[in-house]
């Protein structure tokens, strides 16, 4: 497995482990991270460190009215 389906792998399993259940956050990063190039999601990757001039973070929606709360 290469690092880059690794990384993929930990950010949506982290994600469905918010809302256990719910599969719309998971499902649009997926399409999001598969629609990157390899360039893009390593920029995507670098964005999120800590020390990055311009920080990145991951989107997530929460739906308001539903039984599941963050």
């Amino acid at each position: 497995m290469s690092k880059r389906e690794k990384a993929t792998r930990f950010i949506l399993d982290s994600i469905a482990g918010i809302i256990p259940g719910d599969k719309t956050n998971v499902e649009l990063m997926k399409m999001r991270l598969e629609a990157m190039s390899d360039q893009e999601f390593h920029d995507l990757m670098l964005s999120m460190r800590p020390d990055a001039e311009k920080q990145n973070i991951l989107p997530f929606f929460a739906p308001n009215l539903q039984e599941n709360k963050i």
